[in-house]
């Protein structure tokens, strides 16, 4: 039988969020770390961090890739 796991006790910045599937967090459950010790405010702070970190490093390299090379045809 498996074992019940907790979101709010996973580790935030472990989490992945796969930004093609809508910003779904994906994890396996079996695999989702239960370390964390903060109470869900503390939790959904860390998670807003991780989110904001993950969206700004997303964004350059959409930039990079998909922004970039195109500019010099609009010049």
């Amino acid at each position: 039988m498996p074992i019940a796991k907790r979101l709010f006790k996973a580790i935030p910045s472990d989490l992945y969020i796969n930004w093609a599937a809508a910003m779904q967090i994906q994890f396996r459950v079996s695999d989702l770390d239960q370390n964390f010790t903060g109470n869900r405010e503390k939790w959904a702070r860390e998670y807003l961090k991780h989110f904001v970190e993950q969206a700004k490093k997303r964004a350059e390299n959409m930039i990079e890739k998909f922004v970039k090379p195109f500019e010099k045809y609009i010049k």
